[in-house]
């Protein structure tokens, strides 16, 4: 009589983890995430009146081509609209910090949470994204780490783009394409 083999502990063990996950993304589970995509711009006015930007730390050392040197830290406070023009549709705001990462400028860290305070299907909610973003890129890529409200438990990424922008009026105008998956 031939004896059975024996099963070790360790494969019991991956088999139940197995299984669980399996449970877990059961097509219920599944079903409940949700695609966004999102098309959106942010207004930034860096000179007064109405100055959206404000340096919290400045380093003494040589501004570079996008303003700031390494080290530099900026807060902003943005309107959020659905459109290029300062007076389309209001959504919210652009709220969070920049700092200013690499010694030759270019790149920066960027925490920025979108907020969707404006009526509307995502008010009250908000998307955050937290990346480095390299300035000198024509679209640049940043991941979406947060969301709440409608946008619980988000993940995805953001395409920016600089739209406009004007030295003399220190206006700025930042595109967005965010694609989202939430629950």
């Amino acid at each position: 009589m031939a004896s059975s083999p024996s099963v070790s502990p360790f494969l019991k063990t991956a088999l139940a983890a197995a299984a669980l996950a399996v449970a877990f993304l059961s097509p219920a589970t599944l079903a409940a995430e949700k695609e966004t995509h999102l098309h959106l711009f942010t207004h930034e006015r860096q000179i007064p009146p109405n100055r959206t930007v404000v340096t919290s730390v400045s380093i003494p050392t040589s501004p570079h081509r996008f303003g700031a040197g390494f080290g530099s830290i900026l807060l902003f406070d943005n309107l959020l609209a659905a459109g290029s023009d300062p007076a389309s549709r209001h959504l919210g705001r652009s709220q969070g910090l920049v700092a200013f990462t690499s010694l030759n400028g270019e790149d920066i860290l960027i925490v920025n949470t979108l907020v969707f305070k404006e009526p509307g299907p995502f008010a009250g909610s908000s998307i955050t994204l937290l990346a480095r973003n390299p300035l000198a890129e024509k679209v640049r890529e940043l991941p979406v780490v947060a969301g709440t409200g409608k946008f619980r438990l988000a993940r995805g990424y953001a395409l920016q783009r600089s739209y406009y922008s004007n030295a003399t009026s220190g206006v700025n105008i930042f595109e967005f394409d965010l694609f989202l998956l939430h629950h």
